[in-house]
């Protein structure tokens, strides 16, 4: 049992947390990435170790060797690599949409958002070290640096080479 949870508190955490999920499943971001919505809906579920932080393979294979050219020959592999990196980690800086500007009240929403969701879990720091989901969203968050490294690479070589 985790602390603070005791009879009759796991069970509304949970159930609240499955209601948003189901609320905000359909909403997918830019290229089948989860949507803020769905990323905070999802969040005690990640929390408690229900649902499984994955990492692409993508930024796996990054995270082995973000300054290889393997394999890297044409202008075409280099391409297909880089989109295959967007695809993974959303558009690159010089790609995001035009002005680059966030709605302030979407942004009050979310932040709303994400302090009612993360106090569905008492304790939930101690919570998410105890289940590992600090620790995968740690790794997580290394392989999405070296991803946006090995972009940035192989986009500097595109450029050298001549690649369009």
């Amino acid at each position: 049992m985790f602390p603070g949870a005791g009879p009759g508190r796991t069970g509304p955490a949970l159930a609240a947390a499955a209601l948003l999920l189901l609320l905000a499943g359909p909403a997918l971001g830019v290229q089948g990435q989860p949507s803020p919505a769905e990323e905070i809906a999802t969040q005690p579920l990640r929390d408690l170790g229900i649902m499984p932080t994955e990492i692409a393979e993508v930024l796996q294979r990054a995270e082995a060797g973000p300054y290889a050219l393997t394999g890297l020959r044409g202008c075409s592999q280099l391409r297909a690599a880089v989109a295959e990196l967007d695809r993974a980690l959303g558009p690159d800086w010089d790609r995001r949409a035009a002005g680059g500007r966030e709605d302030p009240v979407e942004q009050i929403a979310q932040a709303g958002l994400r302090t009612g969701v993360g106090a569905l879990i008492p304790f939930r720091g101690v919570v998410r070290e105890v289940t590992g989901s600090a620790a995968a969203e740690r790794r997580l968050r290394m392989a999405v640096q070296a991803g946006q490294a090995r972009r940035g690479f192989l986009r500097g070589v595109m450029r050298e080479r001549g690649c369009r």
